[in-house]
């Protein structure tokens, strides 16, 4: 199964990187003791179009999206179309991350960065507050209820926001009582990178009501964009739809102006 292959990966290459960089030197980082952009007021201010944008090269379910992308491009033209935050793809392995991708955005804009990868350990939730991030995403499927609970304690203690993001009834119900500030509906299945439409809808009733809800996958024109609004999701993260476009200004338009 690609997501256990996934972890595995991940723990390897975790070890490695705490060889190289102690968490003493991830709390001495500069962003580490900084304060957040909080995308949790962004959203609540309703003075974006609820998109969060994701940079992103390719991905274990679509192969190649934009091999040659480049982040100094790309994070202007999201800026400029007044996101409420921008994904930024960490894992180089399965989703053509560039080392240098999460740093060059975080000098770009102080709109909120969401850090997207697979977080596994506590080393990453460190990690991720010193690349500069404000948004942590744990995914429920990866972590039994004991380690999402433990890694968003830790990124609320340390000032990060914390993104749960789930894919099926039965992991909202075993993580229910998990620390969150977003609760995320994705509809693409991680055992077989099926598409499931309607996912964001049926399991939307079943999040926490205190906090706010993010669509993640499967948004490819106005029409379902207009659908999960008007279902009252508070935010949408869209990745493929941009990063794959000829424009991305008239991606937007697209989406956004019909």
């Amino acid at each position: 199964m690609i997501l256990q292959q996934i972890k595995q990966h991940q723990i390897a290459l975790n070890q490695k990187l705490q060889k190289e960089v102690s968490l003493v030197q991830l709390k001495d980082s500069a962003y580490f003791s900084a304060p957040i952009h909080s995308l949790k007021q962004r959203l609540q201010s309703k003075r974006t179009n609820g998109i969060i944008a994701e940079f992103k090269r390719k991905s274990p379910s679509k192969g190649n999206i934009h091999l040659q992308a480049k982040v100094e491009e790309v994070v202007p033209i999201y800026e400029k179309n007044n996101v409420a935050a921008i994904s930024v793809l960490t894992n180089e392995a399965f989703f053509g991350a560039a080392s240098q991708d999460f740093s060059i955005a975080r000098k770009l804009t102080i709109l909120p960065l969401l850090r997207k990868d697979f977080i596994v350990e506590p080393y990453q939730v460190y990690e991720t507050k010193a690349m500069g991030a404000d948004v942590l995403l744990l995914i429920a499927k990866m972590l039994d209820p004991n380690q999402l609970q433990e890694m968003a304690h830790l990124a609320k203690e340390i000032g990060l926001e914390v993104l749960v993001e789930f894919h099926e009834a039965q992991e909202i119900i075993l993580h229910e009582k998990t620390y969150m500030d977003f609760a995320g509906i994705n509809q693409r299945n991680l055992n077989n990178f099926e598409m499931h439409l309607q996912q964001a809808n049926d399991l939307m009733h079943l999040l926490p009501k205190e906090v706010l809800k993010i669509a993640e996958s499967g948004i490819q024109d106005a029409a379902s964009f207009n659908q999960l609004k008007s279902k009252g999701y508070d935010a949408f993260l869209i990745g493929e739809y941009f990063m794959k476009s000829n424009t991305m200004e008239e991606a937007f338009n697209e989406l956004i102006l019909k």
